[in-house]
């Protein structure tokens, strides 16, 4: 009887251990933030979409501004849209290894920078990340548990080139430069863990909010279990 009621104790103490060590992991992992890597091809509706996550009041999102040398849009917004550096500054950061990933597209570069990504995961910020399949690979090795990666395709081909005819802001050599270009990138979808179609602006930002909820949660389910069999 003493050694049935001791193993009962036993049991209950492991019991309690695990309760507590699951509920440590779920406020932990529930705290930081995840990176959210956005890619598509060119004239594919990203911006808007990334627009339109970032309005959602219920998303704690931010938006990582990247570096550029290129020069600025009439549109554009220093410090909202890019950072804005010479090609000097930019080379500059790449000799101090201050990007995650960078690259360079029509003779101009572009970059994330590994500022402040920490502490703002740390607090439960989650970041969305416009880079292309490159920098989100880079993600993945540094932040494996932590990154979400999703294209976003067009409807078709001949909508996509509808689409890029219509960026008044482009030039008639920089169109056929992206054409040709997006025709390619279109290809990557397949190194993603997640696909969009973008045939309506809402229902895709809709798409890609659920997808981003349900992996933070199955993220969060498989650490919790992993930590709890380790700690066993």
């Amino acid at each position: 009887m003493k050694v049935q009621l001791y193993k009962i104790i036993i049991f209950i103490f492991l019991l309690v251990n695990i309760i507590n060590i699951l509920k440590v992991n779920i406020y932990m992992l529930q705290k930081r933030g995840n990176n959210i890597v956005l890619s598509s091809a060119s004239g594919v509706g990203k911006s808007m979409i990334i627009k339109n996550i970032l309005q959602n009041q219920l998303s704690n999102i931010e938006f990582s501004i990247s570096y550029t040398s290129r020069p600025k849009r009439e549109s554009e917004t220093i410090g909202k849209d890019y950072h804005f550096i010479s090609k000097d500054e930019f080379e500059n950061m790449i000799k101090n290894n201050q990007f995650i990933e960078y690259t360079q597209l029509y003779g101009n570069y572009y970059g994330t920078s590994f500022i402040d990504l920490d502490g703002k995961l740390k607090v439960g910020k989650s970041i969305i990340f416009d880079i292309n399949w490159h920098g989100g690979e880079k993600l993945k090795q540094l932040y494996p548990q932590e990154t979400i990666t999703i294209f976003i395709l067009p409807p078709s081909i001949n909508e996509l080139i509808n689409r890029i005819n219509k960026r008044s802001e482009d030039n008639t050599v920089d169109i056929n430069i992206r054409i040709s270009k997006a025709k390619h990138d279109l290809m990557n979808c397949l190194n993603y863990e997640y696909v969009v179609v973008n045939d309506d602006i809402q229902v895709a930002t809709d798409n890609i909010l659920n997808i981003i909820e349900a992996s933070i949660h199955k993220r969060s389910l498989i650490s919790n279990l992993q930590d709890v069999i380790n700690s066993m």
